[in-house]
This record gives C-alpha cells, sequence and structure tokens, in this order.
C-alpha cells in the first residue's frame, strides 16, 4: 500500500482559523481583517492508501482526525471542538471544510502523467513530421548516389565540351601546318 502525503492548509474567515493564528503568533492580520491573504500555516500528515486514482485538493471530511493530530502534534493546538463540537450545540455533526487538503503524492502522480502525455504528443508530433528509419536507411543513400551522379555526369559533359573546343582550335594550327609544310 502507498504511503500518501497530504498538505491541510486552513481556509480564511473560519472560526477555527483565526483561533489557530492567534495560537501560533499570526493573529495580528485576522484582527486587522486582513482574510484577503492566504495564512501561512500548513498541516502536513501522511495516510496509507491503495491503489486507485485520487483527487489532489479535496474537502477536509475524510482527514479530520489527521489534521487534528498534526495539529496538535506541530502547534499544540486542539481542533476537536471545531470539528465535533459539543452535541448541545446547534450543528451536531461539526464542521467541514475548515482545511483544503492537498494529497501531495497525487498531485505528483498528475504532473507525470500530464509530463508523458506531453512527451507522447511531442513524439507523435515529430513522427508525423519527420522521416522514419528506413528513409535514412535506404532513401538517403540513393539520393546521395543521385546528385553526385548528375554532378558527375555534368562535369563530365563540361569536360567533354572543353575538350571538342581545344581540339577545334587546334585543327586550324595543324591545317595551317600543313599548308606551310606545303610550301617549303
Amino acid at each position: 500500500m502507498p504511503l500518501h502525503r497530504f498538505i491541510a492548509t486552513p481556509t480564511p474567515g473560519t472560526p477555527a482559523t483565526e483561533a489557530l493564528l492567534k495560537h501560533i503568533g499570526q493573529g495580528a492580520d485576522c484582527a486587522d481583517g486582513n482574510t484577503d491573504r492566504e495564512p501561512a500555516v500548513q498541516l502536513s500528515f501522511e495516510r496509507y492508501y491503495g491503489i486507485g486514482t485520487f483527487p489532489v485538493e479535496t474537502s477536509d471530511e475524510l482527514y479530520r482526525d489527521d489534521i487534528i493530530g498534526s495539529c496538535r502534534q506541530k502547534y499544540g493546538f486542539d481542533l476537536t471542538p471545531y470539528y465535533y463540537p459539543h452535541p448541545a450545540g446547534a450543528n451536531a455533526e461539526g464542521e467541514s471544510n475548515l482545511f483544503r487538503v492537498t494529497d501531495l503524492t497525487a498531485r505528483q502522480q498528475h504532473q507525470r502523467r500530464l509530463r508523458f502525455k506531453q512527451d507522447m504528443n511531442q513524439l507523435h508530433y515529430n513522427r508525423r513530421h519527420s522521416h522514419s528509419s528506413y528513409f535514412y536507411i535506404f532513401i538517403r543513400p540513393i539520393q546521395i548516389m543521385l546528385i553526385a551522379g548528375l554532378v558527375g555526369y555534368a562535369l563530365y559533359l563540361s569536360y567533354k565540351n572543353e575538350a571538342r573546343m581545344l581540339d577545334a582550335q587546334d585543327e586550324p594550327i595543324e591545317q595551317r601546318d600543313e599548308r606551310y609544310d606545303e610550301q617549303y
């Protein structure tokens, strides 16, 4: 069974968050009414789960006891009265959504899946827009040989043409020499 790591962040504006921040010493922001800024308090805990797909962010309903234990251990503050109020109170079941719980293991798996999908999309794109290995093994050498053959043939023709021109220039000289020899 894999171990999942969680981080619980208090929901701003709840009584439990205000009491926790006052206990820690960050209550000045709550006293000033500055609840827009997210508190820097994070509770971490771990839980064993089986194989499956898990949401990255969830509510704190399933993790109440873990959050209470983590808060006691880290800050020495008891969240039990906020989650499990006395039965005489109006809300006998207790409040939920005091914390936003993020599953770090699920987030990491989600990021790996996204990265894998991106890599596969990139690979498929490259395969669609590039040549296969057969192209480089069979077709490319044939293309190179054809180009080399055409260049060689062009050079041969230019050499042959140049040789004809030189022969054409040499013929009149030989004919002149024969005429000159005949005269003398």
